[in-house]
């Protein structure tokens, strides 16, 4: 069986120049009143900055974001969705509930207990675990008339693009595009039923970078 694996780069615009402009906030005295920006040792001296908060003081005088990096808008992008989240995604993409197969692989995909959270991270075993889940997933999606003839260039160039915008909310370019392509035409040559192959095309872009992060 082969896979592919579409990875792409998040590119975000904007307006303004990065920097945070904070309000001095004091809860020492029980008011949370807002204090003169100039008490704030971080406060920048240019105009443009993105982000807008106040500080707190916490525990000893300590400020509760004092030590956390001041990042550019659209830095923290391309994170992995938490397994929780993954049976509503399959099923609003899928346009049917979450393969069944999805709920025996929780611990592969790092579900967690209640009240606690572990930032998620993909891994060999979790890739290869969304790949099976797609793969079944893919399998009952294809399975119409619709899908009854095998992918040419042409049939799949169409078909994998209408797969990234359901799956992606977006339009693929055409590299990606091309890699689901070579997944259909190429990649599936010891397949003999076309449903099938159609769902390799379906689940390499279903278990992609694009879909298993936001």
């Amino acid at each position: 069986m082969r896979t592919a694996l579409i990875v792409t780069a998040a590119c975000l615009l904007a307006a303004c120049n990065g920097g945070a402009t904070l309000d001095y906030k004091s809860t020492l005295d029980g008011r949370p009143d807002v204090l003169d920006p100039s008490l704030n040792p971080d406060h920048p001296a240019f105009v443009g900055a993105c982000d807008f908060g106040y500080s707190y003081d916490g525990f000893g005088g300590t400020r509760l974001e004092a030590g956390r990096e001041d990042e550019e808008v659209g830095y923290d992008r391309d994170r992995v969705k938490p397994y929780e989240a993954l049976a509503g995604e399959y099923a609003r993409v899928l346009g049917k509930p979450a393969p069944a197969l999805l709920g025996q692989l929780s611990s592969t995909f790092g579900s967690t207990p209640a009240r606690w959270f572990v930032e998620p991270a993909a891994t060999a075993v979790s890739m290869y675990s969304a790949m099976r889940v797609a793969f079944v997933g893919c399998l009952d999606f294809t399975n119409s008339a619709e899908f009854d003839q095998a992918p040419n260039q042409d049939s799949a160039t169409a078909k994998c693009a209408a797969f990234a915008r359901r799956f992606w909310n977006r339009t693929a370019d055409v590299d990606e595009v091309q890699a689901c392509v070579d997944v259909a035409v190429s990649g599936t040559n010891s397949e003999s039923q076309p449903r099938r192959k159609w769902a390799y095309a379906c689940s390499a872009v279903l278990s992609s970078a694009p879909f298993l992060t936001f």
